[in-house]
């Protein structure tokens, strides 16, 4: 079974890799611009969604109308006239929502110290819940100027490319074999999905027996019950190999409320009632390990580790992920 390591993620090559980004000429001023540009995509995802919800919700406002105050028969139209409407308000929320994140998106601030990184970070990672109309990966865009562009650059999209493995040869069909499990099929196509896939979905079980996973940053393939139960399950859907491959926000999204289920079973706001940041080793005069502790209610203690680097008097975390140090129970 396939592991992720923590040392794929975060080490003193990734390291590099920030500081080599900043150290680039205008490297502090492309860092702003594309951070900006990040937020601005995910805003404008949210704006999309509101605005088809709304499209929606008008046709289903209308179906009603058409059931109550015509002639017409149409089932469920009394249903269709009530949540049409609230639907419609509903989508507006979400709209001015990715309107305000989307104005804002180039209106932030860097942290000025280390405890105020971690816990403006930790707090939106962490802390908060989740809402009707605001998901984990919101409140992830909110916190993504406190990651360096060179990092975030991995959760723009999947990081995989997805195969469907088969008995009979197609003509742009290849041999693929998983690097975990060694699980092979003489056959596979390129086949165009989205992960994790539903349970639910008729055939989806099965479909996960054929499935293999292509990380476009090293090649490592695997197939998709090695990367579903990966351990710890905190980084379930990285590339074991070189940890680039993220599933997108989705994933850094997932993985951290997998982190919230197991420090506690309420789905609600988490408080920091104390907050300790040490410092470990120094990699070089602008990056340090750093371990942080999180005590509060109701998971009592939770700890992390990562890496901070700073740039010119500001503040970075070297990756999202919520990399555990020590969970207290």
């Amino acid at each position: 079974m396939a592991q992720v390591d923590q040392g794929v993620i975060l080490n003193d090559g990734k390291v590099s890799e920030v500081l080599k980004y900043f150290n680039q000429d205008g490297g502090v001023d492309k860092n702003r611009e594309f951070v900006a540009g990040f937020k601005k995509r995910k805003a404008g995802g949210n704006m999309a969604m509101g605005i088809g919800l709304a499209v929606v919700c008008v046709l289903a406002t209308i179906y009603g109308v058409a059931d109550v105050f015509t002639d017409a028969r149409l089932p469920f139209g009394v249903l269709f006239l009530i949540g049409g409407p609230l639907g419609f308000v509903f989508s507006l929320v979400v709209l001015a929502k990715g309107i305000g994140r989307f104005a804002a998106a180039s209106n932030f601030s860097y942290a000025g110290s280390l405890d105020e990184l971690c816990r403006r970070f930790y707090s939106a990672a962490f802390c908060r819940a989740g809402t009707d109309s605001e998901s984990r990966e919101d409140y992830l865009a909110d916190a993504s100027h406190l990651i360096p562009a060179a990092v975030l650059e991995n959760y723009q999209g999947d990081g995989w490319t997805f195969f469907e493995g088969r008995e009979e040869k197609k003509s742009d069909s290849v041999p693929i074999k998983c690097s975990a499990c060694d699980k092979a099929h003489g056959h596979s196509e390129r086949t165009y999905i989205s992960v994790p896939l539903n349970e639910d979905v008729e055939g989806a079980k099965e479909g996960k027996k054929v499935l293999y996973l292509d990380c476009t940053y090293c090649g490592y393939k695997i197939c998709y019950n090695c990367v579903d139960n990966g351990h710890p399950s905190e980084l379930r859907y990285l590339c074991p190999q070189c940890g680039k491959a993220s599933n997108g926000m989705k994933g850094l999204a997932s993985r951290w409320a997998t982190c919230r289920r197991k420090a506690s079973k309420e789905d609600t706001n988490f408080t920091i009632s104390e907050m300790t940041v040490s410092e470990g080793d120094r990699i070089n005069d602008k990056a340090v390990n750093i371990f942080v502790t999180l005590k509060g209610d109701p998971y009592r203690v939770k700890k992390f580790r990562n890496v901070a680097v700073n740039i010119d008097g500001s503040w970075f975390l070297a990756t999202p992920e919520p990399l555990v140090q020590l969970d207290v129970s």
